[in-house]
């Protein structure tokens, strides 16, 4: 194991489908990892959080349009840069 930090970028790449629990490789060491359990259901639970609040705040029709896209690429921008860094990963054994 080099202990080698992942780049934001592949962290990023790695967390942009969890329907799928991702792989990633080290460049450095050419090792595989994979997300751990814990930090799969903390993004998934993150994501349908966000969504649902999102969604309701929507729904309501109390802001205005452009309140309600605002608040949209708010939720979208905590997901897609917050989300990589509460992540974790273990070394796959072959």
């Amino acid at each position: 194991m080099c202990k080698k930090q992942f780049s934001w970028r592949e962290i990023g790449k790695s967390t942009s489908n969890l329907f799928i629990r991702p792989k990633v490789e080290c460049s450095n060491c050419d090792q595989e990892y994979k997300i751990t359990i814990s930090s799969y259901i903390v993004a998934m639970l993150l994501r349908s959080i966000l969504i649902l609040v999102t969604f309701f705040v929507i729904k309501i029709d109390y802001f205005s349009n452009g309140i309600n896209i605002i608040i949209f690429l708010v939720s979208v921008a905590i997901i897609f840069f917050i989300e990589p860094y509460l992540v974790k990963y273990k070394k796959i054994e072959k």
